[in-house]
């Protein structure tokens, strides 16, 4: 009776289960802040938009980053991320929700991967297998600061799950599903992703479309082609909002030229990498061994689902489960940059891909191709009733070999030092620790898991031997992920409590700027891994900040100055300069009363009144609200980046001439005489996509939910 409950509701008690265990596996989270760019890049862009909902406005203009953005065109800021607006609506955006979204898409992952394997293999134990491997994989693990990256994590499994049953039913619904989670992977993930995967769906229709031309089906090759286009068309309707405001962007971005083949080839996925599908505790030290960041240098998904890839091959694998191990080659190829030249011919002869940096990102694809390898294998293996070939053994005794060569060869080389290591708690970060002593350790916990799962399968007396490989898996995966949190995930030594108390301290309010801030000058709000960006808090208008997203007029600003020799100093947010000069190529002095600008456009003489005034009404991001009192025409200078889509106007409606000063500040040309002044920025065509987005998505939730209702209706 309770089996038969079971396999009724198995799918839904395997998920459960895959979710317990990513709050166990990520339990850290909660306890200890997470790291590095999660603080100091997403968390503050997260807390703006948080704010910004709460304040019943929408997330266009940051003002207190960079003298200003357009916080909607930042793709990684997930401005427009639906997920994001979720977890933001409920309070104000934290610690705890970037931990709780950090998970949940960590768990939407394994769910997707689960789902991708059911449909391949139709067996829920090969589904479970592979989803609590991606859940603790190297990918999730030394890029956890990236959430983007995350986010991308959770919604490529998706992506392909339903493109291969869009494959194989050329149902419209499939398609539908296809583009809204592509609409998710481009809103809230990393741009690269977007781009590989839309390569990858390219080369699939093309085998597809190939296939139905060689058998001459001409109808279903264009009802084929029809749906296809109208993927994309439903895609284009989902994510227009995000599109249009990353076209307006892009030529206005220092990104938008496209990087350096340099940058591009930054941090790969090394070959001495390579160990960590094996050993990835060692890829948390030694730089000068790995020779790319701590987090590319990971691409663990588990030793026995590793084991299983090799022990396929020997297993007379079909011609597709061949093609996705070339695949899974080409990726890792690609992953390891210059070390091989495939990555740079992407750069040179592929359009988009000299746009992103980091060709370790590749991995994540090696990463679910040689899971879906390893899924085939082990069911293989189950159908086979456990009973392996000699290939099996050979296999295992060999990873006995290798991790008992580490442990001896190490020892001989090196004084180890592995009691004192355990006694210093390896789960906890360490700058005293070695590479070695990393090395060992982890070795011996694989030959540990290794031979337990030997003895497990050799020995007919045991039963249940399913679960007890499972739980041998779920033992590597989390001791695996313990030992790397520390130094990829969190760190440990703060509260996540300590610094979420620190956070409420900032009031939830927009006071009006009074000056502008040299960037990261606010020591005064540092507090443990709190210290970049600081100025989204406090509510300051900073000259620079950290974000990948800058302006090329910003970026000019601060080129021209050499802050070495002198100080960028703007006293006020707003100020009616005194004087001005025209810009010098040889030298630029900024004062508290000077202002630089094209002589061409502007005479001199209308701006030597020094008894203009101004008061700011009101402030908020966007949007600003003044009095001004003048006797003659003026120019105001407002240290906020000029950008399109700003618009001035008086009390009456008039409009106001805005111009660029100092390379990026907004000027406006104020009439003579009292007024009252409204500066704001106001995309229409953004505005107007947005609204194109949400009837788009409101049409295809109620068609989701109208489908569903017919299908429960016939099979009642």
């Amino acid at each position: 009776m309770l089996k038969d409950k079971f396999l009724k509701n198995q799918n839904i008690i395997l998920i459960a289960m895959l979710f317990i265990l990513s709050l166990i596996t990520y339990a850290w989270a909660f306890r200890h802040p997470l790291k590095w760019d999660m603080i100091d890049y997403f968390l503050p862009n997260r807390y703006f938009l948080s704010e910004c909902l709460h304040n019943f406005s929408l997330p266009l203009w940051n003002p207190f980053q960079s003298m200003g953005i357009p916080s909607h065109s930042d793709p990684q800021a997930g401005m427009w991320y639906p997920v994001a607006w979720i977890f933001s609506i409920f309070g104000y955006y934290g610690f705890y929700h970037l931990s709780a979204e950090f998970i949940f898409h960590i768990f939407i992952g394994s769910v997707g991967i689960f789902y991708l394997s059911k449909f391949l293999f139709n067996e829920h134990r090969v589904a479970f297998f592979t989803g609590l491997a991606y859940l603790s994989c190297g990918f999730f693990i030394s890029n956890a600061q990236h959430l983007s990256w995350i986010v991308s994590g959770a919604w490529v499994p998706f992506v392909f799950l339903f493109y291969l049953k869009f494959l194989k039913s050329q149902k419209i619904m499939d398609a539908l599903c296809v583009s809204f989670f592509l609409f998710l992977l481009f809103t809230g993930g990393y741009t690269a992703f977007i781009i590989v995967v839309f390569y990858l769906l390219g080369l699939m229709e093309l085998y597809k479309l190939i296939a139905l031309i060689i058998i001459k089906d001409t109808k279903k090759t264009y009802q084929f082609i029809g749906i296809n286009m109208l993927m994309i068309v439903i895609f284009c309707l989902f994510s227009a909002v995000s599109l249009i405001s990353i076209l307006e962007a892009l030529p206005l971005i220092n990104r938008g030229d496209g990087l350096s083949l340099q940058k591009a080839l930054e941090n790969p996925f090394s070959f001495p990498s390579f160990t960590s599908f094996v050993l990835p505790y060692a890829s948390v030290k030694s730089f000068d061994f790995f020779k790319t960041d701590q987090s590319m240098a990971n691409a663990y998904f588990g030793i026995i689902p590793l084991f299983f890839v090799i022990y396929g091959l020997f297993l007379k694998p079909p011609k597709w489960i061949i093609g996705l191990l070339m695949f899974s080659f080409l990726m890792l190829a690609l992953a390891v940059g210059d070390a091989l030249p495939f990555r740079e011919w992407t750069y040179n002869y592929i359009p988009l891909m000299n746009l992103f940096r980091f060709p370790s990102l590749f991995r994540l694809f090696a990463i679910i191709s040689l899971l879906i390898i390893s899924a085939w294998s082990f069911k293989t293996f189950l159908s086979h009733k456990l009973n392996p070939k000699k290939s099996f053994w050979i296999i295992l005794i060999l990873f006995i070999v290798g991790f008992l060569s580490v442990i001896f060869i190490s020892r001989w080389n090196n004084f180890i030092g592995l009691k004192l290591f355990i006694l210093n708690n390896p789960f906890r970060f360490s700058n005293e620790s070695t590479f070695v002593q990393h090395l060992v350790f982890q070795s011996i916990t694989q030959l540990i898991v290794v031979i337990a799962f030997g003895i497990i399968v050799f020995c007919k007396k045991i039963k249940h031997k399913v679960i007890l490989i499972f739980l041998i898996i779920t033992f590597d995966m989390l001791s695996a992920t313990w030992l790397n949190t520390p130094y990829s995930v969190v760190s440990d030594n703060f509260k996540t409590s300590e610094v979420e108390n620190k956070l409420n301290t900032f009031k939830h309010v927009y006071p009006i700027p009074q000056k502008i801030t040299i960037y990261n000058d606010e020591k005064e709000n540092y507090y443990g891994p709190l210290w970049q960006n600081l100025s989204t808090y406090s509510k300051n208008i900073p000259d620079d900040s950290y974000n990948p997203f800058t302006l090329k007029t910003h970026t000019a600003l601060l080129q021209s100055l050499n802050r070495n020799e002198i100080e960028l100093y703007i006293p006020q947010f707003m100020f009616f300069p005194k004087t001005f000069l025209p810009i010098s190529e040889n030298s630029v002095i900024y004062g508290t009363d000077t202002a630089y600008i094209d002589f061409a456009k502007i005479k001199s003489n209308k701006h030597q009144d020094t008894l203009s005034n101004i008061k700011i009404a009101s402030f908020k991001p966007g949007k600003l609200e003044f009095e001004t009192s003048t006797n003659s025409e003026q120019i105001l200078v407002i240290a906020q980046n000029y950008y399109p889509n700003w618009n001035a106007k008086t009390e009456d409606g008039s409009k106001l001439k805005l111009l660029t000063i100092n390379y990026n500040m907004i000027g406006i040309i104020i009439p003579k005489g009292n007024h009252k002044i409204t500066l704001e920025y106001h995309p229409v065509k953004v505005i107007f996509m947005l609204w194109v987005s949400i009837c788009s998505l409101l049409i295809f939730a109620i068609y989701i939910l109208t489908k569903n209702i017919q299908n429960k209706n016939v099979r009642n």
